[in-house]
């Protein structure tokens, strides 16, 4: 018999410091499950469109001030950049309902300490499986207010230092660019509206100067796959949903055609009571 979020609630809630929670659908757990991956989706499908730009519009404007050169510089040369990343979101609850409403009625529960430490970290891309050589970085993200100077003075100052730092002198190399690149996407990025807040998300996210993303189907968007270790796995959540009984008996189901190896896998039924959509 499963167990119910809430008649566990001091061991989930202990479970919560380690373990991140990807939301999916049961299509999206079978993926997951058979190939050993998640998808780190490129940035142009993001729900929220204000993904990496809260600062940058601050950023641009004190940098232009500063020296229009650079600003020039940043233009041509890092710009172009911000746009290249994917990333695959988790959040540090297992039974958050605007999560369940978003994104699906499965919780996948990851142990975030071997997910990320794991040797070696591989992906996946249009070349196959490699090991991660560059751009790849677990964050968790910082909430702000972008109508409050002192929320995002830091963040704006970051980006600018990290510029003028790059480019002061005349002859930055290829490298160099990327590097810059990389940290500015690594701040951008992780930054979002304080009106997420709820969500307390973390990521995985990979800059793509060094893969080849694999088209998905029937999209304009691409991927790669972060290919994790099976004892990252800890819990699945079955969220409020009309069938839940059903839902369990298939989630066993898959785990059992799998070969037994995520044998250690918890599953749990939110007690979140289904409210149907008219």
């Amino acid at each position: 018999m499963p167990k119910c979020v809430h008649e566990l609630h001091g061991q989930f809630i202990q479970e919560r410091q380690i373990h991140k929670y990807h939301y999916t659908n049961k299509a999206g757990l079978a993926g997951i499950l058979t190939n050993c991956s998640l998808w780190l989706m490129d940035s142009g499908g993001l729900t929220d469109r204000s993904e990496g730009r809260l600062i940058l519009q601050e950023s641009k404007k004190k940098l232009k001030e500063i020296n229009n050169n650079l600003f020039q510089i940043y233009e041509t040369k890092i710009a172009p950049n911000l746009e290249n990343f994917f990333s695959c979101s988790f959040s540090s609850y297992g039974n958050l309902l605007s999560q369940w409403r978003g994104y699906g009625d499965i919780a996948i529960g990851f142990d975030w300490e071997i997910l990320k430490n794991q040797t070696p970290r591989n992906i996946k891309d249009k070349n196959g499986e490699h090991p991660v050589t560059s751009g790849l970085c677990f964050t968790n993200c910082k909430y702000i207010d972008p109508s409050i100077e002192k929320d995002i003075e830091p963040f704006v100052n970051s980006v600018v230092d990290r510029i003028v730092n790059t480019f002061e002198k005349s002859d930055t190399e290829i490298h160099e660019i990327q590097y810059c690149a990389l940290t500015i996407g690594a701040i951008t990025t992780s930054i979002k509206h304080i009106g997420f807040f709820e969500e307390k998300e973390h990521r995985i996210v990979h800059y793509c100067w060094d893969c080849n993303p694999i088209n998905v189907i029937n999209t304009y968007r691409s991927r790669i796959e972060y290919k994790f270790d099976v004892e990252s796995i800890k819990s699945i959540v079955i969220g409020p949903c009309e069938n839940q009984e059903e839902e369990v008996f298939l989630v066993k189901g898959l785990l059992e055609r799998l070969g037994g190896k995520y044998n250690n896998i918890e599953i749990y039924c939110s007690m979140i009571p289904f409210i149907k959509k008219n």
